[in-house]
């Protein structure tokens, strides 16, 4: 049973500084047909943004060379309109709340269940479909 959508060629930006956790995630979303791409720090996954135009970010909080927190702030004030996934193994309600006060879609701590991400991702980006669906229609 899938647990996925398919992904109809979507890109997901992955911003993740384990390998391993990239890779599983990864794997498991370009075999649902998603397209991923990785990001290892905060400002590799801004610099990203501006050339690949992700339908979904997958962000992990503890990165090398900044907060999540602060990551998710900037894209933010890029892009109100792509839905932000928060994954991290070191979570705080505190942490919880500042994300989705800033925009976040969803929190989820790691290890997460393979299906239950599967599920937020398919609700972010039906979310998304929705809200760009509402837009008038470019001419």
């Amino acid at each position: 049973m899938k647990t996925c959508q398919q992904g109809r060629s979507q890109t997901i930006l992955i911003v993740e500084d384990d390998k391993n956790v990239y890779d599983t995630l990864s794997q498991l979303l370009r075999g649902e047909g998603y397209r991923t791409v990785w990001a290892e720090s905060g400002g590799q996954a801004i610099k990203t943004m501006a050339s690949v135009a992700p339908a979904l970010i997958v962000l992990d909080l503890m990165l090398p060379d900044r907060h999540g927190i602060e990551v998710l702030g900037q894209i933010k004030s890029m892009t109100r309109d792509v839905p932000v996934i928060i994954l991290t193994g070191f979570g705080s309600t505190d942490t919880v709340r500042s994300a989705m006060e800033m925009g976040a879609f969803d929190y989820l701590t790691k290890p997460s269940d393979l299906s239950e991400f599967c599920g937020v991702v398919r609700a972010a980006l039906e979310s998304e479909r929705r809200c760009g669906a509402a837009s008038p229609a470019a001419q």
